[in-house]
This record gives C-alpha cells, structure tokens and sequence, in this order.
C-alpha cells in the first residue's frame, strides 16, 4: 500500500508530489471550490472540465518554512555521472507571497535559483552562477505570527532576473529547469480535467495543461496525475508541440519524518537526451 503523502514537505515539487511534489514538497489544500469537485471518483467526464480553479489551489498553496539539505543527481546517455550538494529553502516574503531558493554545488561554485511565487498567481525567478550562499546564511527561527510557526532568515535575491523565455534553460547543468521546479505550467492559460482515475494504486483527478507557444527547448502540454486526497503531483508527462514525450517527473522513495510520509527522490526523465536527474533529500527523523 502506497502511503499517505505528507501535507507539509520540501518544494512543489518535493512538497506537492510529496510532490513532495512533491514536489515531497507545501501544505495542501482539500479541494472543494469548482467544477472539478462534482466528479464522481474514477469516473470519466462526459465532456472536458475546466481545471483553473484546480491548478490554481495547487500553485498558490504556500509552504512551511523550512530548509532541506540534499543532492543533485545526473546521469547522461553516455552514462557520465554528476552529484551536487544540494539546499531548498522555502520562506514566506509576506503579503501571500514566498519564495523557493535552491542552490546547487560548492560554497566556492555553484548555482543558485530563486523562484518567488506571488499573491497575483505570477512567477518570478533570479539566478545567480560562482560563490554559493553557504548553509549559515539560512536560520529558521520562531516567530507566532508566520505560517506554521516559523519563518526563515535568508539573504536578498542577488544574481539577475530570468526572462520567461529562458525559464526552460537546464539548472545546474540537470534535467529540472527553472519553469519545471516553480511549476510554471500550472499558470498556463489553459487548464483542463480530463478524467478521474487510479494511478500508482492512488485516485487522481488528471489534469491538462496547455500553452500555445514553447521557448526554445520548452514543451506545449503537461499531464498530470494529482493525488485526491493531498494534490500532491504523483507523475507528470510534458510533450512538445509535435506531440513527443519529452520529460517525465515522479517521485520515487518515501520516508516517514515524525509520523509523516515525505518523499526522499525526485526523478526527471528527459525522453530527448535519454538522460536522468535526480534530487535526494536528507531526511531527519
């Protein structure tokens, strides 16, 4: 038996397919609003129904402050492999917004990701390459005031902004983008349920989401798998605008943190380069 995924966990993707993310990855929300809630369980639309109100529970769910301590993972066709230190740290910037901050690779080199979520549902994302913030500059601390009790302390975002057209660019030399770790399909301008179904023993509502442009290097359509009871993203399909399979992203193994189920891997497949990437989080019990 599968088991539950955690409400609370490291970053959509480690927090919602926790999730994650799962990400896994934010608390979740029970999702009552919109059409998608008079779909019976498993049972297939007779027509389309819009998945707006769905995707937008999902991305706005804001995450407990915390930090992760982790590795970047990568493996490329020819079967070169790479392993980055890896931290998340998530914080809540006030006014409904917070942010996503991920740094890969040395104190000395490295890069580090900045992906601000904001009040209006829009993305912001920085990056920053060389000197990586080191682990001191993020301390969590006490405050009654913050989401869950805690709030995070960490440094300006520095480094310089990401254009939506080079959201799609590779991070850290990996198969998760910028556009793939802040779930940017999620504000696409069209979202659609497509079914209701189990998958990976869990029942999901499948959600479609579309845009009619890609960047360069980017994809048109996302299909996901999102788990009923905790809306974490249990496996999600990206395809280009030819109808290729590009990317696959699910989580892998799970681990229970004080009587919690969080995920531990998070995996990206990229059908083009036939190569794998990895985040593994270090989990304390």
């Amino acid at each position: 038996m599968n088991p539950v995924l955690p409400r609370n966990g490291a970053s959509h993707w480690l927090a919602r397919s926790t999730l994650a993310l799962l990400l896994g990855i934010p608390p979740v929300l029970a999702f009552q609003s919109g059409q998608a809630a008079d779909i019976s369980a498993r049972q297939a639309p007779s027509m389309p129904i819009p998945g707006a109100d769905l995707a937008r529970e999902i991305a706005q769910a804001a995450p407990t402050p915390a930090v992760y301590q982790g590795h970047l993972l990568f493996r490329s066709a020819d079967g070169s492999r790479q392993n980055l230190p890896l931290t998340l740290a998530l914080f809540n910037d006030g006014d409904h917004s917070w942010t996503a901050l991920y740094k890969a690779g040395s104190t000395s080199a490295g890069e580090t990701l900045w992906i601000k979520h904001l009040s209006d549902g829009s993305l912001q994302m920085r990056f920053a390459t060389g000197a990586v913030l080191p682990k001191s500059d993020f301390k969590l601390h006490q405050n009654p005031d913050a989401t869950g009790g805690l709030e995070i302390s960490t440094p300006e975002p520095g480094g310089k902004n990401i254009v939506p057209g080079d959201w799609m660019k590779s991070f850290a030399g990996s198969d998760f983008s910028p556009a793939d770790l802040g779930l940017a399909f999620l504000h696409w301008p069209r979202q659609t349920i497509l079914r209701r179904e189990t998958h990976r023993s869990r029942g999901c509502t499948v959600l479609e989401s579309v845009q009619l442009d890609a960047p360069p290097g980017g994809y048109v359509r996302v299909v996901s798998w999102v788990d009923d009871e905790t809306h974490g993203i249990l496996e999600a399909w990206a395809y280009d605008q030819d109808g290729h399979k590009v990317k696959e992203f699910y989580p892998k193994d799970f681990k229970k943190v004080n009587g919690q189920w969080q995920v531990q891997t998070l995996i990206m497949d990229n059908m083009l380069t036939g190569s794998r990437s990895r985040m593994e989080w270090d989990l304390k019990n």
